[in-house]
């Protein structure tokens, strides 16, 4: 995990906070609209561990900025936590699939160059033998005591 891109796991959250800040009277209820896409870009171009550290801290712009959290166990309080909790694990979602999707991308990117080693090695091999029945039938046509012609139907 390079420094540079933890900063910027980090600078992009903030980022999105400023705007959301900005158009905050338009957006007021979605307190989380802006996050949802920055952490999803985040896992998808610098990794999974980047997408966590992004979710982290949206969480922590959100709490210090839009949302003050109350921690009680008082009921209503508690479920104040929900869409904290939903962007947590829908963030954690997006960082997990873009995780799988490297690893089946790196998995069919070695296939594929295997298929294309081999399809170089069949066709190395096609070429030989093509060379050698060449061969096989000049000498054929030049050891026969006849004369090899060919005709048509019409004689």
């Amino acid at each position: 995990m390079k420094i540079a891109n933890i900063i910027f796991a980090i600078l992009l959250p903030l980022i999105a906070g400023l705007f959301q800040y900005r158009l905050w009277n338009i957006i007021d209820p979605y307190v989380w609209f802006l996050f949802f896409p920055t952490v999803y870009l985040i896992s998808r171009y610098l990794g999974f561990w980047e997408g966590l550290i992004a979710t982290f801290a949206s969480i922590a712009i959100v709490w210090g900025f839009f949302i003050t959290p109350q921690f009680s166990l008082d009921w209503h309080v508690a479920k104040n936590l929900y869409p904290t909790f939903a962007f947590l694990f829908v963030s954690y979602f997006f960082c997990d699939a873009q995780r799988r999707l490297r690893l089946k991308q790196a998995s069919l990117v070695e296939g594929l160059s295997v298929l294309q080693g081999q399809q170089n090695e069949t066709l190395r091999l096609l070429q030989e033998n093509l060379t050698l029945d060449e061969i096989k039938f000049s000498q054929l046509a030049n050891f026969l005591p006849q004369v090899v012609w060919v005709t048509t139907a019409s004689g």
